[in-house]
Formats: C-alpha cells, structure tokens, sequence
C-alpha cells in the first residue's frame, strides 16, 4: 500500500514497483482524517489480507511564526498530522498485529523532536510524542519488538 493526499504520486510509485514484480496500490488518504485511514486499513485488509508492517512516515509543519503568534487552526493541523495520526495509525492496525501475534510498527520522526528548532516548537513537541507513544505501545506488549525511531 501506498498512501498519500496526491493519489497521483501514489499511482506513479505503484506503476514503477509493478514493473519490477511487487504488488502495490495506491490510496489517497490525508493522515488528519480517522475516516481515510479506516479506509486505508479496510484496503489493505481486502488487498493484502493481513498488515505486517506499519510504516508512520508523516510530517507536517507551518514553519514560520512562533508559537505565540501561530494561528491555532495551523497548531491543530500540525499536531494531528504529526501525533494523532500516528495513534490513529496504530490503533487501526494493532489489533490486527495482536489477532496474527505479529507486527511491526516503524515510526519515522526528525532531530528536531531531539533538540527543537526556533519556530518550530509545535512539530518538534509533537514528532516527540508521537516517537514516545510507538515506545510506550511496545512496553505494553501491543507490538512484538521494540519501535525503530528513525531519525533525520
């Protein structure tokens, strides 16, 4: 599965990954929205038949004004792309993980979840929640081996 707001790209990458013999398909899917990523699930469940691997390799952020004069819509944006998509993520496919006694959950992030960056507090706080939410599923056994944080 390959999913995406631009469907287009998804199709492109799919088409050059049948070439070579795999199977791929595309989704559009906005990773803020608990209605695509159901649908994603759904998809892959009827495509696929099982979920092995969850890869969370999404990042938004409105790089610009400090927290104090971002607008809060650019705040909830930010926090539900880089955070809660990511619990939305593992919550669609865990229990699929859990049902097989299989999975694995990698978790992309960036440094700047590590250090923070000047303007950019609220993607940095929420890539760091997003990182320690993946570690704290696996102290709690939802998936079988420790998260890989993957780091810019």
């Amino acid at each position: 599965m390959i999913a995406s707001r631009k469907v287009e790209k998804c199709a492109e990458a799919c088409k050059n990954l049948s070439a070579l013999g795999v199977k791929a398909v595309p989704v559009k899917c906005d990773m803020a929205s608990d209605a695509d990523i159901k649908n994603l699930v759904d998809t892959t469940m009827k495509e696929f038949g099982r979920i092995d691997i969850l890869v969370n390799n999404v990042g938004a952020s409105t790089d610009g004004p400090h927290v104090v004069d971002k607008p809060y819509d650019q705040i909830e944006y930010e926090v539900n792309v880089n955070y809660w998509s990511v619990i939305h993520c593992c919550k669609a496919v865990a229990p699929v993980m859990m049902e097989r006694r299989w999975g694995r959950i990698v978790n992309l992030g960036s440094g700047v979840a590590l250090v923070g960056r000047a303007g950019d507090s609220i993607y940095a706080a929420s890539k760091a929640a997003s990182d320690h939410f993946v570690r704290a599923c696996w102290c709690r056994h939802i998936i079988s081996q420790p998260a890989t944080a993957v780091h810019e």
